[in-house]
């Protein structure tokens, strides 16, 4: 028996390869977090750039029909 388990662990050994040195993990992503950074504050002031001001209204409850009002 312990012969069978010697025998599996010298098998074949699968090494999967990173296709990037692990630390350019890191610097993409800082790079892709640095660009949407950048995209958010290209629109930061989007709302002056609107010269009307918005109208708020106010909330009117909406009753659906064969429904009373009155909890």
């Amino acid at each position: 028996m312990i012969e069978l388990i010697a025998a599996a662990e010298e098998g074949h050994h699968v090494v999967n390869e990173l296709f990037m040195p692990p630390f350019m993990f890191g610097v993409l992503a800082f790079a892709i977090l640095m660009l949407l950074t950048v995209l958010t504050f290209l629109f930061r002031n989007t709302q002056h750039s609107h010269p009307e001001a918005s109208a708020v209204s106010p909330y009117t409850p909406y009753v659906h029909p064969g429904h009373d009002t009155d909890e």
